[in-house]
């Protein structure tokens, strides 16, 4: 009886390993970041949007900020991938960030924005979000916590990354 437990908890570990590897994750690079990967800049997906797949991060972006969305190769794929694709479309350019602050940054790999979108990928506006406090309550304990390398805020059990998105 033990026995089969350790082999079919062993067969779903795998199963839900296997999946989990092949989910695509996209990240946010730019000048903010020296156009490399971090988990505090990884697009979290927009469970609000129904009608496409898309990507939500909000991020605080120095006046004249360049950034593009990018899905690190994996699986048989031989190169990563850009959004815009090509060298010379980077969102701010052309598409000036005109004042330093927080923003939110929607991004839609398949395109399916309108002509308000940066290629059809890429939305930017300015942040309507509140700090931690305002979502969870201010009179809730927050703390810091490592795990990978990475810094979250750990609150009533649920992690935020540094820029206040629950990391789920």
């Amino acid at each position: 009886m033990k026995k089969s437990f350790v082999v079919l908890s062993m067969l779903l570990f795998v199963a839900l390993s296997a999946k989990a590897a092949d989910a695509a994750i996209y990240y946010l690079v730019g000048t903010m970041n020296d156009w490399t990967t971090s988990a505090s800049y990884q697009f979290v997906k927009n469970e609000a949007q129904t009608g496409f797949e898309e990507y939500k991060i909000t991020v605080d972006l120095a006046q004249n900020a360049e950034f593009k969305a990018l899905k690190l190769k994996q699986g048989e794929e031989t190169e990563d991938t850009w959004y815009p694709g090509g060298a010379a479309p980077n969102y701010g350019k052309d598409n000036k960030i005109t004042e330093a602050g927080k923003y939110d940054i929607y991004f839609r790999p398949d395109g399916g924005g309108d002509a308000a979108w940066y290629y059809g990928v890429l939305y930017v506006e300015k942040a309507t979000t509140t700090s931690i406090d305002a979502v969870v309550g201010a009179k809730t304990q927050s703390r810091k916590v490592m795990m990978n390398g990475t810094m979250y805020i750990l609150r009533d059990g649920v992690y935020y990354n540094t820029n206040g998105v629950e990391v789920k």
